[in-house]
Parts: structure tokens; C-alpha cells; sequence
């Protein structure tokens, strides 16, 4: 049986497009929760009325990607 480590270390190589399709499908197969999807909805909103209300504290995605490092 192949362990974790393997598939992860394998997953790893794969180039960024191949993971984030195995990634959104993998999220696709976990089993559906309301609980997520209240969740993420009212996280949505606030962060929404963050950036309604602090117009300067909205950065671009590759101001997030450098802030994170990658």
C-alpha cells in the first residue's frame, strides 16, 4: 500500500497547474458540510465589509503571493 509521505512527496512534483487540479479534486470528494458553507459564506461577507470599510487594506494576489513567500 502506498503511504502518505509517497503520494504527498509525488503530488509535490507535479507542476502548479496538475496540483491544483488534484487539489480541487480531492476538496471535491470530501463530503458536503452546511456547516462549511454557512461558514465560508459569513467569513465571505465580513471580509467583504472589511474591505468596504478599509478600502487600503485590499492587496492584489501577487501582493499576497510575496507576502507569503511564494
Amino acid at each position: 500500500m502506498v503511504t502518505f509521505a509517497e503520494i504527498e512527496a509525488q503530488a509535490l512534483v507535479l507542476s502548479e497547474t496538475e496540483r491544483a487540479h488534484l487539489a480541487s479534486s480531492l476538496l471535491r470528494s470530501l463530503p458536503k458540510h452546511d456547516d462549511y458553507e454557512a461558514e465560508g459564506i459569513a467569513e465571505a461577507l465580513r471580509r467583504r465589509e472589511e474591505m468596504e470599510n478599509d478600502p487600503e487594506s485590499i492587496i492584489s494576489w501577487q501582493q499576497l503571493r510575496e507576502a507569503v513567500g511564494r
